[in-house]
């Protein structure tokens, strides 16, 4: 008979691994929790830690793994996560039966030459601070051979979207002056890829493992080590700028004894090969030209203050999972625009900027041209237009996700249709896929492409447009998807970005 597992922040980014690892494993059904919650999905629950209404009930599961409160920023949700959150879990669990899994950090250690799971806990941050008291708390309520304590290094791996590594890669990827305004490059830490942690949590557990256990591996490095790493895998010199600080949390060496006497210390992923290869590359494309017959000149119109651009050039650029941004246009004014707000620019010819140029015509001349010039070939590219200024960064990486996940050639982005309502793009959702509807149709449910997001492989750039291949469809609220196509529309979006202005 499988145990039953549940993961507190089972869609944060260790939360995703842990669940992977254990979902492969029969042994085990998987649970998680988040804060919103699906309705759909009866694995996947509405738990807020801060709320203990919320928590009743999960002292039935056979483990519980507490992968929340690993933020370290805003200060004061860190602690309470970390006190009354984890006060509020550990009185729901109160069964002996059930194997409680709190993840701490070794931070907890403070500044050291080596450190193993007895040593002296010196916190030096707020964070680590945080952690120690829910260690405490575990420790002092759950039985001996029922917690698991794991204090774990730097993680890094795909999706991640923070984190030193993810910096490093981010801002080269970005061409994003590289700065460190809290150490004098001497910070060292060691690095961890989050599906080897994983795997070995899972495997923690499954040989019932108890205690305190550091999650570490033999990978330690130096901010300056990693920029020296960094200039040898791309063969050029990279520009730092350090502060004169001195930094925090040093650990010079964390030993493993005591995982490695219950589990292999066999990581499969190494911090040379992620800053080499990292995560796929998937290319922003914003496509802007200079001409608009309905609303003329409209990606330079001010939106509430700011020319229209902007907004999908910020989207683009805060996204996780973006690892580059080229905007492609025809038009200088648009062009300084875009390169002001940090974003990288294509000029294209004349003849690509009609009436009657395809959106993939364009997307293949950016492609083609970055081929050319530097040998650049994303796996995938996301097409960005400007006229969807509600788009976030965060429905751009649930695309982008969608797409990996899927094994999808393309994800496009729809919004329900009204009872109706017509359009020349209506489409269906059949088994999860997005068909063009028959003109005949009637019944039944349909959706509109807003054109706010087109997800694309990059074998699909062959394509006339989105509509061949396997098409996966990202739902997005009405409100999100105002297209500035129109006047009115524009007024339309006016009033919203002000409205929301004074409920800011």
């Amino acid at each position: 008979m499988s145990k039953s597992v549940l993961i507190l922040g089972g869609k944060g980014f260790l939360g995703s691994a842990l669940r992977r690892a254990f979902s492969a494993d029969p042994n085990f059904e998987v649970f998680i929790s988040s804060r919103e919650g699906d309705p759909t999905d009866p694995h996947h629950l509405k738990v807020d830690l801060l709320k203990a209404a919320d928590i009743a009930g999960i002292g039935t599961y056979d483990i519980v793994i507490n992968a929340t409160g690993q933020v370290a920023n805003p200060v004061a949700l860190c602690v309470a996560l970390n006190t009354t959150g984890i006060q509020n879990v550990l009185e729901a669990v109160a069964s002996p039966n059930t194997l409680f899994i709190q993840i701490s950090t070794t931070q907890v250690y403070g500044t050291a030459t080596e450190v193993h799971e007895h040593s002296p806990l010196q916190p030096e941050t707020e964070y680590a601070k945080a952690k120690i008291s829910a260690e405490e708390q575990v420790r002092s309520r759950m039985p001996e051979d029922g917690h698991l304590i794991l204090r774990l290094c730097n993680l890094y791996g795909a999706g991640q979207g923070k984190g030193l590594l993810w910096h490093l890669r981010n801002s080269l990827g970005k061409k994003i002056p590289m700065k460190f305004a809290d150490n004098d490059g001497s910070l060292r830490r060691n690095f961890l890829h989050v599906d080897d942690a994983a795997t070995m949590i899972h495997q923690l557990v499954s040989r019932g493992a108890s205690g305190v256990f550091n999650v570490a591996s033999r990978e330690n490095y130096s901010i300056k080590e990693l920029i020296a790493l960094l200039e040898k895998i791309h063969g050029r010199s990279i520009p730092v700028t350090y502060a004169h600080v001195l930094p925090l949390g040093n650990i010079d060496a964390i030993s493993t004894k005591m995982i490695e006497q219950v589990v292999p210390l066999s990581c499969e992923h190494s911090v040379e090969e992620y800053l080499k290869n990292g995560e796929p590359e998937v290319l922003g494309i914003i496509t802007a030209r200079g001409g608009s017959k309905r609303l003329p000149r409209k990606n330079v119109m001010l939106l509430n203050g700011k020319p229209m651009i902007a907004y999908t050039c910020e989207a683009a650029l805060g996204s996780k999972l973006l690892t580059r941004v080229v905007l492609s246009t025809d038009d200088e004014e648009i062009a300084k625009v875009a390169r002001n707000c940090g974003v990288e620019v294509l000029m294209r010819p004349a003849e690509l900027a009609l009436d009657d140029t395809s959106s993939m015509e364009v997307i293949r001349h950016v492609l083609g041209e970055l081929e050319k010039k530097e040998n650049y070939k994303p796996s995938a590219f996301v097409i960005l237009q400007p006229t969807s200024p509600f788009r976030t960064s965060t429905v751009i990486d649930e695309g982008i996700v969608l797409l990996q996940k899927s094994g999808a050639e393309t994800v496009v982005s729809v919004t329900p249709m009204e009872k109706g309502a017509s359009s020349s793009l209506r489409q269906r959702i059949i088994d999860g896929k997005l068909i063009p509807a028959n003109p005949d149709e009637k019944d039944g449910k349909f959706y509109d492409v807003n054109g706010a997001l087109y997800v694309m492989t990059a074998a699909a750039a062959r394509f006339p447009s989105f509509q061949f291949g396997d098409s996966r469809p990202l739902l997005m609220a009405p409100e999100d998807s105002i297209d500035l196509d129109t006047p009115e529309h524009f007024a339309l979006a006016e009033n919203l970005l002000k409205k929301q202005s004074r409920n800011s």
